[in-house]
């Protein structure tokens, strides 16, 4: 059993090994500046579950089948002859002694179709071998989330052939005076192929993603990065990440004139427009794209197509 694969791994390129969001990192890493990490892979997940099977099975049948797996999988301990694995593989991305973002990344995700963007579970700043087991295990448990249960109902297929891969990458550590977000290669919203839209906040892209806090938006046009239009929010708080306690991130309250400011730059919107172009040539078709800013190092965190 392949249990882990490095990102430049040929096979983490394939959507049956790697999930729909590893199989688009491994394919972004070959050209694209994405941090270092590794793939927990689909088969993985299946050693995980097979012992569990029959218990499986017979819940699908209860009242509540979904929280009911999710908790069978939560409470199953992590094999011990995988964490070496985990050690090795955090080793070879660079990963040692850093703090790492643990995603889910189904083998259902990006299907023509489906869009399960925001189903499943990402857990941030995870460090230690331990809690890298534990993260996994418990996206494996975020496969059986109620909404995305009920989603593959709707999408009518079956339950048990929905796989869980996990992406372990580098964590950008993205300040409270940093900026990360959501940008697509064209503009969905207004149909416009001549415009890149960019949504960004101070610290971490979590916020933007989930769409529960305000976010500025950007429009660049592709041809030379000019901005065309901007909205720029009241941004009361960031996310960034804690160093101490378990709490792993932290809401941090921003100062009055920084909530009214711009989150980006002209120069750093012309730089997130000129990536997600790149995307869209690499992969040859409209991009939407995950990114975050480091100092002056601007990140890939993950493209998926529109």
């Amino acid at each position: 059993m392949t249990l882990t694969l490095g990102f430049t791994d040929p096979l983490a390129t394939e959507l049956a090994t790697s999930g729909g969001k590893g199989a688009s990192l491994a394919k972004s890493a070959q050209n694209l500046p994405v941090p270092g990490g590794f793939i927990v892979t689909a088969e993985a997940y299946t050693q995980f579950v097979t012992p569990l099977q029959s218990q499986i099975t017979e819940l699908m049948d209860t009242e509540h089948p979904a929280e009911a797996i999710g908790d069978l999988i939560r409470s199953t301990p992590v094999p011990d002859s995988w964490l070496a694995d985990f050690e090795a593989a955090a080793q070879a991305a660079g990963l040692r002694d850093e703090a790492v973002a643990v995603r889910s990344s189904g083998t259902m995700e990006d299907l023509p179709g489906a869009a399960f963007a925001g189903q499943h579970d990402t857990y941030l700043g995870v460090r230690g071998t331990h809690a890298i087991a534990e993260a996994v295990r418990d996206c494996y448990a975020s496969l059986w989330n109620p909404h995305a249960f009920r989603y593959r109902q709707q999408l009518g297929v079956d339950q048990l052939e929905a796989k869980m891969a996990v992406v372990v990458q580098l964590m950008v550590a993205v300040g409270a005076e940093e900026a990360a977000g959501v940008a697509f290669s064209v503009d969905p919203v207004r149909g416009n192929t001549d415009e890149v839209l960019i949504n960004a906040a101070f610290g971490l892209g979590e916020t933007v993603v989930g769409g529960e806090e305000p976010v500025d938006e950007f429009r660049i046009a592709r041809a030379d990065g000019t901005q065309v239009a901007a909205e720029i929010a009241d941004k009361p708080k960031a996310l960034v990440m804690d160093g101490h306690g378990d709490a792993r991130t932290r809401e941090v309250h921003l100062g009055e004139d920084q909530q009214t400011r711009p989150a980006l730059t002209a120069a750093q919107a012309r730089a997130v427009a000129e990536l997600s172009v790149r995307a869209e040539a690499h992969f040859g078709f409209p991009q939407d794209l995950e990114w975050a800013f480091s100092g002056d190092d601007l990140f890939l965190l993950q493209s998926r197509p529109i």
